[in-house]
């Protein structure tokens, strides 16, 4: 394994870890809005 495949490995692994991220964001602000009504 080179380190292009290293690289490209990590890459897509920290962008699943920011979907989740960004899931639990839009998760959290959607209760917010929700409790707000």
């Amino acid at each position: 394994m080179g380190m292009y495949e290293v690289n490209n490995a990590f890459l897509s692994q920290t962008e699943m870890v920011h979907d989740g991220r960004y899931l639990l964001l839009y998760f959290t602000l959607g209760i917010n809005e929700f409790l707000r009504l």
